[in-house]
């Protein structure tokens, strides 16, 4: 009977293991109960998840609070979830954070369906870098190819797969 259980056991231990959350717990430093930090980070868990989850993308950013107890956020799900899906996965990742990064200012969770980081260090985007426009619209690139040459390609690539 335990040589039946086992195998089986280790079957599905990847299975258990592919929910997550996986987690970084950053070095930002740490917050006290009762904080205005903690405090800002109760209403970052109530508001973000909702935030990206009314997104068509499913992804939010968000930033709450003032120096020395601002917190940075970003939310993401995967983009085949649904919104009640992605919000209440958001609402997990926040509850989680706390317990497994307990009063860490900057930690990551990472669930099979989204993912959540908060820190007290702005990690977001601040400026958007538009360069590479210009050096695309000042470059013309030929991009058509004959049927040939795409299948022998399909073919090579697929060939590439099997062996």
């Amino acid at each position: 009977m335990a040589v039946v259980i086992l195998p089986l056991f280790l079957l599905l231990l990847p299975f258990a293991a592919a929910q997550g959350p996986w987690q970084y717990c950053g070095t930002g430093g740490t917050y006290t109960s009762n904080s205005i930090y903690q405090a800002n980070l109760k209403l970052l868990s109530s508001t973000l998840p909702k935030k990206a989850a009314s997104n068509t993308t499913l992804f939010a950013t968000d930033t709450i609070g003032n120096l020395p107890d601002i917190i940075f956020a970003l939310a993401l799900c995967r983009g085949d979830s649904n919104a009640s899906a992605c919000e209440g996965c958001l609402a997990t990742a926040f509850q989680d954070g706390e317990q497994l990064c307990p009063y860490s200012r900057d930690a990551s969770i990472y669930y099979h369906s989204c993912m959540l980081r908060f820190s007290n260090t702005n990690f977001l985007p601040t400026m958007v870098d538009q360069s590479w426009k210009t050096v695309e619209s000042s470059h013309k690139f030929n991009t058509s190819i004959d049927s040939n040459s795409t299948r022998q390609l399909l073919f090579t690539l697929i060939n590439s797969v099997i062996l």
